[in-house]
C-alpha cells in the first residue's frame, strides 16, 4: 500500500493528500501524478518530462505554472486550452505539431 502524504497541495485541484509511489506523488482525489526532481541530478535536465505517447491535456480551467525546464518527447500529444506558464526558459526549441 502506498504511504499517504499531506504537506503539499496538488497544483491542479486543490487537494492536499497524496499517495507516495516510489518517486512519484499521486493526488488521491483527482490522480494527477508528479514526480520527484532529485537534488543531486544537477541541475542540468529537465524539471518535467512528458514521455512518448503520453496524452497531455491541460483544461481550459487549468492555470499550470512550471519552474524549470520542460522536455516533450517525440511522440507524446499535448494539448494546452487553459493557462500554462514557464518561468525558466530553457536551452531547447519548441516545435509546433510535433
Amino acid at each position: 500500500m502506498a504511504k499517504r502524504v499531506r504537506n503539499m497541495t496538488c497544483t491542479q485541484c486543490g487537494a492536499n493528500e497524496f499517495a507516495r509511489e516510489d518517486h512519484r506523488l499521486r493526488c488521491l482525489y483527482c490522480n494527477s501524478v508528479f514526480e520527484f526532481v532529485s537534488e543531486h541530478a544537477g541541475g542540468d535536465g529537465p524539471h518535467v518530462v512528458i514521455h512518448e505517447g503520453a496524452n497531455v491535456v491541460i483544461a481550459k480551467s487549468a492555470n499550470v505554472e512550471i519552474r524549470g525546464d520542460v522536455e516533450v518527447e517525440k511522440g507524446a500529444k499535448v494539448k494546452v486550452e487553459g493557462r500554462l506558464k514557464l518561468i525558466e526558459k530553457g536551452q531547447g526549441t519548441v516545435r509546433p505539431g510535433s
